[in-house]
């Protein structure tokens, strides 16, 4: 399982990539550095509140169909048991549901460069994504390495559990480009 867990990692790196330095703090809680854990961020909260509501208006597509649209993508990420009922043949290469997974996580980071209204919840998606233990590892890391790339460009704070995340996860993360 070691070696397939690797072989997915290395495979959805090539396809999806993300990156950033990160610790975990005294808290339980990971981040990028010391000055975005908390900091001038919070103020960044409010004033991404403010912005996602005249977005919303401007753009045309609410908040909550927006939301709506994560959860269904939500829902077509693999999971632990999605890949053990793979067969031999599917798991020889990378297996579609893997491709196809990196190819949901860069198309919402996309999304939501293109538009700061999408920003908050894709991190909140990328969030549920990392911490998800029913989740594949390999993907898990994926979210958690654009959660530690997109918080200082994005201001958006997103604090995560130690409890949720395991150390190995947060090691595959810190091997992402």
């Amino acid at each position: 399982m070691k070696k397939f867990t690797t072989l997915l990692i290395v495979l959805v790196i090539i396809g999806v990539g993300a990156g950033g330095k990160f610790f975990r703090s005294p808290r339980g809680t990971i981040t990028t550095s010391p000055e975005t854990h908390l900091g001038p961020a919070v103020e960044s909260i409010k004033t991404s509140h403010q912005v996602v509501t005249k977005a919303e208006t401007e753009h045309g597509l609410a908040q909550s169909e927006f939301q709506d649209i994560l959860d269904q993508k939500f829902k077509t990420l693999p999971t632990i048991g999605d890949l053990q009922q793979l067969t031999a043949e599917d798991v020889h290469y990378t297996p579609e549901v893997i491709k196809e997974a990196g190819g949901v996580i860069g198309l919402i980071q996309d999304e939501a460069e293109k538009d700061p209204a999408k920003r908050v919840p894709a991190m909140h998606f990328f969030k549920r994504c990392a911490e998800d233990q029913e989740m594949v590892p390999a993907i898990r890391a994926v979210c958690l390495s654009k959660i530690l790339k997109l918080i200082p460009t994005w201001q958006i704070p997103v604090p995560l559990s130690d409890e949720l995340i395991s150390q190995e996860i947060t090691d595959l993360a810190s091997k992402l480009p």
